[in-house]
């Protein structure tokens, strides 16, 4: 998401042997997560150090020439380059394919998914004439192991999984060792960045990198879960109904917030913020996951998407043509149908609040 990469920099400078825990007290999948969305990019692993966004991107670059009879066989470009030979069992598929049709012009009509519990990626032949040409597909991250094998790989540094200091020797850091945070992106960047394109990778670890902070600052180990419940119980007391909160992204069918909830969690975020502030961070129209809605009402909505099956949501602020100020939040539950005709109809609504009002 960023071209800036201190961290990158920093331990490709470093010539000596680096040493990183495994530990992690961070589930890879959230509570209540759809376990089957593995496969799915908005739904990428977590850990507690994470890496090209903990997704393996395959891109279709052409076909390469074989001394087989049978066909040419498609070369793949991935990112990280680590993955780059653990989709190579799967060609002879696409051979057999090539055998069966005797034509290049269905050689793209395939999709990858990756095996449930590895990163082993496998490819298959759709039925609908669907032609490949990329895909993001979250890798398993087995702890931070995944990171360090990758690092390896791509960057070539040198580094390997073990712990700075004997834990039972030194419960807390050794007083003669400090702690030094490498500074990466400036805050609104990182939530300009994963509210305009709805980023639950980078919705987690922000929650996680809170966490982490929490544990540096010599407070007791906690986990993402008795964060989120410090934060409901220590920011957000006053808020009309006590939410049930178990994640960062809301990807879990176990999150309850009333809308009368998000307007006064956007109004506290107004009032401690700043709407100037709130405004570059927010989607506005006709841009990131409203790109396609309210395009004839540039600068006068300002919000923030959510998506499930079954489920659209819409909360944040209007300007009215009459410059008022209004906050507001819709959730929609349980209909049948594609979700772009929920979302015309709130589209619908708030463009009247907008110009009735």
């Amino acid at each position: 998401a960023f071209a800036k990469q201190p961290v990158i920099n920093f331990l490709k400078q470093n010539k000596k042997t680096l040493y990183v825990s495994n530990k992690s007290n961070v589930m890879a999948l959230g509570k209540g997560w759809s376990w089957d969305d593995y496969n799915d990019a908005f739904m990428a692993e977590r850990n507690t150090w994470p890496i090209y966004g903990n997704v393996v991107d395959i891109t279709l670059q052409g076909f390469k020439k074989t001394n087989k009879p049978i066909a040419d066989i498609p070369n793949f470009i991935i990112t990280p380059a680590y993955f780059k030979n653990s989709i190579d069992s799967v060609l002879t598929t696409t051979q057999l394919k090539y055998q069966a049709i005797d034509t290049n012009k269905y050689t793209s009509y395939f999709s990858i998914e990756r095996a449930k519990d590895n990163n082993r990626f496998l490819l298959s032949y759709n039925d609908e004439k669907k032609a490949f040409t990329n895909t993001q597909i979250p890798f398993c991250v087995q702890g931070n192991t995944t990171t360090i094998d990758i690092l390896k790989n791509d960057f070539a540094i040198n580094i390997q999984q073990g712990q700075l200091v004997d834990n039972s020797l030194y419960p807390v850091t050794p007083p003669h060792l400090q702690w030094h945070a490498i500074k990466t992106q400036p805050l609104d960047s990182i939530l300009q960045y994963m509210m305009y394109n709805s980023d639950n990778f980078m919705a987690e670890q922000v929650l996680v990198m809170l966490q982490q902070q929490s544990i540096w600052q010599m407070q007791p180990q906690i986990n993402t879960e008795a964060l989120i419940n410090a934060i409901v119980k220590n920011n957000l007391q006053d808020v009309p109904q006590t939410p049930i909160w178990v994640d960062g992204c809301g990807l879990s069918r176990y999150n309850l917030f009333t809308p009368q909830s998000f307007v006064y969690i956007i109004n506290k975020i107004n009032n401690e913020f700043g709407i100037e502030r709130v405004k570059k961070i927010l989607t506005t129209s006709g841009q990131g996951t409203l790109k396609n809605y309210y395009t004839n009402d540039s600068n006068f909505i300002y919000a923030k998407t959510g998506t499930l099956s079954g489920v659209v949501a819409l909360s944040g602020f209007v300007i009215t043509k009459k410059n008022k100020l209004l906050i507001f939040s819709i959730l929609t539950n349980n209909f049948v149908g594609k979700a772009r005709l929920a979302r015309r109809a709130i589209e619908k609504f708030i463009i009247t609040l907008i110009q009735q009002n």
